[in-house]
């Protein structure tokens, strides 16, 4: 189960979400290109030492270069995520 409070930064694809989060972050971790649709599935990225925060990188929604039912399947997780995650304190 979660247990850190978690940020999680939502929009369409190729908007620079990835960027923010590796910006946020300090370090260049998150998969960042030029192809819209790199981020294809949710990445938690703890904050701080010890942790004190997960900053969530979504995949994003538009135009994304994949078949529309992967898009589809992107959008059903996406949302699943947002409601019923408990520990989920803000949406970027």
């Amino acid at each position: 189960p979660a247990r850190l409070p978690e940020v999680a930064v939502c929009g369409r694809s190729n908007s620079g979400k990835s960027t923010l989060v590796n910006y946020l972050c300090g370090r260049h971790s998150a998969h960042v290109k030029r192809t819209p649709g790199s981020t294809t599935e949710i990445v938690f990225w703890q904050i701080g030492k010890p942790a004190s925060l997960c900053l969530v990188d979504l995949p994003g929604y538009g135009f994304a270069e994949a078949p529309e039912e992967k898009r589809l399947q992107w959008t059903e997780f996406t949302l699943w995520y947002a409601r019923s995650r408990r520990n989920l304190k803000r949406v970027l």
